[in-house]
């Protein structure tokens, strides 16, 4: 009986390490990826949720906010 289960672990685990392999075609090339990131800047999130705040403005805010 531990063995029929043992057998069916093994499967479950070959058939999502095949899946696995299937979605790696779908990864971006890392070679590529590094060469794109330092050409680009490095963006902010706030700015981009909130792009009309001024930097200093919401730097001053917190540190209202936590005196």
């Amino acid at each position: 009986m531990q063995c029929i289960s043992q057998v069916a672990q093994l499967e479950e685990e070959k058939r999502h390490l095949d899946f696995m392999a299937s979605m790696r075609q779908y990864d971006p090339d890392p070679s590529t990826e590094d060469e794109n990131a330092k050409d680009r800047p490095k963006d902010d999130p706030v700015v981009d949720l909130f792009p009309d705040d001024d930097t200093d403005d919401r730097n001053s805010k917190c540190k209202s906010f936590y005196l």
